[in-house]
Formats: structure tokens, C-alpha cells, sequence
């Protein structure tokens, strides 16, 4: 199995590269952020969401992935990709995750 790379640096690098989970996870999320008015395709392992048009014609996006978060049991959280990756709700409290993300993409402003 592979495994995570090295660069993202809140993610152990010896995390797996999937998790049996996590791309059911991210189906919901995808679906949840879909029915807000996102798109989110997968991309890999991972799920792009782009946000609708913005007042000055741009559309950002976010790169959104599934992995065990050490230190929590292992339990699957959702993490922002970035310079530094990070935790932003546990996979089962897509509602959380979707707020964080939103809140990230309206932040990029």
C-alpha cells in the first residue's frame, strides 16, 4: 500500500495512502457541498470543490482530503490541503466539514 507523502506535513508519513472509508466519506461531502452550490470532483483520492462565481468573477477552490488523524484514535477526519494540511472536522460531521469550507474559500477573498 502506498503511502501519504512526505510534504504534507500535518499527516504522518506513514499514514495510508487510503483508507477503506474514506472515498464514501468524500462522496457525502461532495454531495453535501453540491446541493449548496459547489462543485466537487475527485481528483485522486481527494475531493476539488469549487466555489460559484464570486461578485468579482472568480471561482476559488479547495482541495479537500480523507485521512486518519493521529492522536484521535485514528478516526478518519477531513483535512484542507495548503502549505500546511489541516484537520477541519472529523469524516462523519460533514455538515462541520462544509462549513469549514466554505468558511476557507470565503477567507481567500
Amino acid at each position: 500500500m502506498s503511502k501519504v507523502p512526505e510534504a504534507l506535513d500535518g499527516i504522518p508519513a506513514d499514514a495510508p495512502a487510503t483508507h477503506p472509508d474514506a472515498a464514501v466519506r468524500l462522496r457525502a461531502l461532495a454531495e453535501h457541498l453540491k446541493v449548496r452550490g459547489f462543485e466537487a470532483e475527485t481528483v485522486g483520492n481527494d475531493l476539488l470543490v469549487i466555489a460559484p462565481v464570486n461578485d468579482m468573477g472568480r471561482r476559488l477552490c479547495v482541495l479537500v482530503m480523507c485521512y486518519p488523524r493521529p492522536g484521535d484514535g485514528e478516526r478518519l477526519w477531513f483535512w484542507l490541503h495548503g502549505p500546511k494540511p489541516h484537520p477541519i472536522a472529523e469524516a462523519d460531521r460533514v455538515i462541520d466539514a462544509a462549513v469549514a469550507i466554505v468558511g476557507a474559500l470565503r477567507s481567500a477573498l
